[in-house]
């Protein structure tokens, strides 16, 4: 919203060398044209380009196998892991040591326990050397429980880290996998089958043209008050005029001290590809129309 004072007063704004009072459409002529996604897709992994699944031109969507390096080795690699993880899960799921270590400690708890109710009815039949042993046999046994539970446990932590070993193959398994980042169109290709790349070398450039940036340029004073705003783009084609409905995004804050102006970034949808980037077109943002 413009300040109230800006309402209700016949301010005057300075847009693009052309006045106009606030409220009415600012008019931004030789407004430019840019691509609101410029995405060269670079390779993450170094290896042998196996397969290139696309050619300048193509369509792709966002997550389409643009192309594939050599995956031998990290597949075997996964399958190493996972037959690891495997053995070492079945081991983690036995507890029979547990259980023979309390079966244990069953018995000698009631040999002991026998052995002092004899005591009790007949002093002195069963000698206290037995009873120490006894005894003995029953501190041993809780420690064998304790043992054998923990043993069960890193056992059972072995198999937290050979899950994380597994995820990091299945992520070096699909790093050998080029995806396509974004939906767009394939504009360049870089690579072929056959070559060696290298991490960050570029396989492929995708720009989408559906929806692009139109930049021109208003009055700083505005600030961020066009935020919103619905603008309306005017290009002409075959000297028939086409108008396409944008929204302001953006009012960038850096003033130029000279002229008092600032960027402003208007995206608009470009299903049918009427707007080319690089190009000048007719920009009129409604300041009391918003999204």
């Amino acid at each position: 919203m413009l300040p109230t004072l800006m309402r209700y007063l016949p301010v005057l704004l300075l847009v693009s060398g052309t006045k106009v009072f606030a409220g009415d459409p600012i008019v931004v002529r030789g407004a430019a044209v840019s691509l609101r996604d410029d995405i060269e897709v670079a390779c993450e992994d170094v290896g042998l380009l196996r397969e290139v699944h696309v050619r300048p031109g193509d369509e792709v969507v966002a997550g389409q196998l643009l192309a594939r390096l050599d995956t031998e080795e990290a597949q075997l690699l996964l399958r190493r892991v996972e037959a690891e993880l495997s053995i070492a899960a079945t081991a983690a799921k036995n507890d029979l040591a547990v259980q023979l270590a309390n079966k244990n400690h069953q018995v000698a708890a009631a040999e002991l326990r026998r052995a002092e109710e004899t005591n009790e009815k007949y002093p002195g039949t069963v000698s206290a050397t037995e009873l120490d042993r006894l005894r003995l046999t029953v501190d041993r046994t809780q420690l064998e429980i304790k043992q054998a539970e923990q043993e069960l446990l890193q056992k059972r932590q072995h198999v937290e880290l050979l899950e994380a070993d597994r995820d990091l193959a299945r992520h070096k398994l699909s790093r050998r996998e080029i995806q396509a980042p974004a939906s767009g169109r394939v504009t360049r290709v870089d690579a072929d089958a056959g070559e060696q790349l290298q991490p960050g070398q570029s396989l492929c450039r995708i720009v989408n043209l559906r929806q692009v940036w139109v930049q021109g340029f208003v009055a700083g004073e505005f600030g961020r008050t066009l935020d919103g705003c619905r603008a309306v783009v005017t290009v002409v084609r075959r000297d028939v005029p086409i108008e396409l409905a944008g929204v302001v995004r953006f009012l960038d804050p850096d003033v130029n001290p000279v002229n008092g102006m600032a960027r402003l970034w208007v995206l608009v949808d470009n299903v049918d590809e009427q707007l080319t980037p690089g190009e000048s077109v007719e920009l009129r943002v409604l300041p009391d129309d918003r999204e």
